[in-house]
């Protein structure tokens, strides 16, 4: 059965978080096996589409370096 929301917002999930641009970060896959865990039968994932592009990538005014050494300005939503 899942747990309450009371319950789950207790869980501590630091321990599978990792650094992703200098901030901790919970991997999307990581947390659907949380919820599994937790007693979610079924977890899904619904993309937030960018307004001005229509797609799941949003753009910053701030170039940066992602975890490959690339230079980028888009994450993905």
């Amino acid at each position: 059965m899942l747990k309450s929301f009371d319950e789950m917002r207790k869980i501590n999930v630091l321990p599978f978080c990792k650094k992703r641009d200098g901030i901790d970060y919970l991997n999307w896959a990581k947390c659907i096996e949380l919820l599994h865990e937790n007693g979610a039968e079924k977890v899904y994932f619904t993309p937030i589409p960018n307004e001005k592009t229509g797609g799941s990538v949003y753009y910053t005014d701030v170039e940066f370096e992602d975890k490959n050494g690339k230079k980028n300005r888009c994450y993905e939503a």
